[in-house]
């Protein structure tokens, strides 16, 4: 990370280089029990109070099927996100996961002193990065809505010859801030649209869960 302090800003402007230039059944709930359905009537003949109606158990939605073709990745750290069987892990660190797989890299990394926006980060670190690498171009930086989650900013851009594809969503999570992250995509400036690329993406982007 460029800073411990940093929200989602994973990587110092070196590690960004790095990244961007190319590289050669959930359980089914039981059923709630059902109430006896008699009752017995007592010697002395008279029929006992009906009993109280027993308020029912709300059974918890069934957990959401991981899609064919795809893994749920539990990190010891607590969170975890759903990816596909062709990105493998390929590193650990303190605060770092990298997957690799068919040309792409991701990387998913934390901090638990995150900054107070994940946008004035991202507009920090860019500079650094811009002078590092050869023919970056900005498509996106800005703050966007994900989730439940309001600090949170995308940074996109490509670089490098051939050019490569990189997006870079920093957030923060907990109510007060608790965990810094960031999810960190580099593909193939060519790949980038790519089915099996977007829906990588948007799935891992769904499916994340911060550590409690």
């Amino acid at each position: 990370m460029a800073t411990p302090r940093r929200a989602g800003a994973p990587t110092s402007a070196s590690e960004q280089k790095a990244a961007a230039e190319p590289a050669p059944a959930g359980t089914e709930a039981a059923p709630p029990q059902a109430p006896a359905t008699a009752a017995t009537t007592p010697a002395g003949g008279q029929a006992p109070a009906p009993a109280a109606t027993p308020t029912p158990t709300p059974t918890p939605p069934p957990a959401a099927a991981v899609p064919a073709g795809y893994h749920l990745y539990k990190d010891p750290t607590g969170f975890s996100v759903v990816l596909p069987d062709w990105l493998q892990q390929s590193g650990s660190e303190a605060t770092r996961r990298t997957f690799q797989g068919n040309g792409s890299t991701l990387r998913i990394e934390w901090t638990t002193s995150p900054d107070p926006s994940a946008l004035a980060d991202w507009q920090e670190a860019e500079p650094g990065l811009r002078a590092q690498v050869t023919n970056y171009q900005r498509v996106n930086l800005a703050a966007v809505g994900y989730r439940q989650w309001s600090n949170a900013a995308d940074w996109e851009w490509t670089n490098g010859t051939p050019r490569m594809h990189s997006l870079n969503r920093g957030f923060v999570t907990g109510s007060p801030a608790k965990y810094g992250y960031a999810i960190y995509w580099t593909t193939p400036d060519a790949d980038w649209a790519a089915p099996a690329n977007s829906q990588a993406r948007d799935e891992a982007f769904a499916s994340f869960q911060p550590a409690p």
